[in-house]
């Protein structure tokens, strides 16, 4: 316990003269809901709306991946299992107005081949024939797919693979969540998602997502993930790029057009990178106890192996309410915000090190 107390200690005595500001530019997005998160961590970076539901549009395919992805061993399938497109997918694949490659009745392609598709093109059929290889149907599909938003504490619900459905929902932490864990249990989607060109039938098709390395929008490091439209979700993008052994993960939902859904995903892994922290949730046990007391909050902190300063902030549902520039963390020291318990996180922050503390 001592050593792991020296340590701790070292840590801050080193960093102490080099703490961070809480953010080291600012960022002004179009959307009407966008977030920008650590992949290592899961720490929000900046949240606008993040918990408000939204349509998705063709974003479900994340989740439709995730969900296909998952059954693949078990149900014996590879990348080059063959699969036969039947008569309502053909029927899709050529319905005017959708995002589609054409697939005829009675043909067969690759899983392989579908998924460049369903990635690159955002070809709905494509994805709703590979969901029924593993659910049967679409619709048997559909519950997968919600059985496992579910399982992963989602806030999101799916009416059909490709997203075409208005009343799909997810919130943008709930998709920045999804991609995250998509990448980090499959991480071969971003050899699909990181394409910028698909050939198929002689004709080759572009990517939708500028910010892929090669378009006029690229942002360095982007390597996916996936675009979406329809009128009642508008533009949609969830993007992802490394840099320096880092990942972030951006969401925009509800641009007004492809222009400004690219400039906000850039602006966002842009300011992701210029303030990604290591966020350890907890350091040495480091704990709180939030008490509502008439409209706001006080909080004491507990289990403070040696006492040493930091910067403080709340946030309610990811907007930060309240900072302190500096505070001193002790056993017993109390801190108070004018704001609900529900939803309320509190960081404290020494140098590029947070402890995330909830009620």
């Amino acid at each position: 316990m001592r050593k792991r107390i020296f340590c701790f200690l070292m840590i801050i005595c080193i960093l102490f003269n080099g703490i961070s500001t809480f953010a080291a530019d600012s960022v002004s997005v179009t959307s009407k809901a966008a977030i920008v998160i650590d992949y290592d961590t899961g720490y929000m970076i900046y949240g606008k709306n993040p918990d408000a539901p939204r349509a998705p549009a063709s974003m479900t395919k994340m989740m439709s991946l995730y969900s296909f992805f998952k059954r693949m061993n078990l149900n014996g399938i590879t990348l080059e299992t063959p699969v036969t497109v039947s008569r309502s997918v053909a029927e899709l694949s050529v319905k005017p107005g959708l995002s589609n490659v054409p697939l005829a009745e009675g043909e067969v392609y690759s899983v392989d081949t579908l998924i460049r598709a369903a990635c690159v093109v955002s070809a709905n059929a494509a994805i709703v024939a590979l969901g029924s290889l593993v659910g049967g149907s679409a619709d048997g599909f559909v519950s997968l797919m919600n059985a496992d938003a579910e399982a992963m504490g989602l806030t999101a619900h799916f009416l059909d693979p490709a997203g075409l459905e208005h009343d799909n929902y997810i919130t943008p932490r709930s998709m920045a969540e999804l991609c995250r864990r998509l990448i980090r249990e499959y991480p071969q989607v971003l050899e699909y998602t990181s394409l910028r060109t698909f050939s198929f039938k002689g004709r080759t098709y572009t990517a939708t997502n500028q910010l892929l390395e090669g378009f006029s929008g690229a942002y360095p490091g982007t390597d996916g993930l996936k675009t979406g439209y329809i009128g009642v979700a508008g533009y949609c993008l969830s993007a992802t790029s490394k840099r320096e052994g880092r990942r972030v993960i951006a969401v925009t939902m509800g641009s007004s057009g492809l222009n400004s859904r690219t400039k906000d995903g850039y602006a966002l892994l842009r300011y992701g990178f210029r303030n990604v922290e290591q966020t350890v949730e907890p350091i040495y046990d480091i704990g709180a106890d939030f008490v509502q007391s008439g409209g706001g909050v006080s909080v004491t902190l507990k289990n403070v192996p040696q006492p040493f300063s930091a910067q403080a902030r709340f946030l309610s549902h990811g907007e930060v309410v309240k900072q302190y520039g500096s505070v001193w963390v002790a056993d017993g020291s109390e801190l108070s915000v004018d704001a609900p318990a529900d939803g309320l996180e509190m960081v404290l922050s020494v140098g590029p090190y947070n402890v995330l503390l909830k009620p």
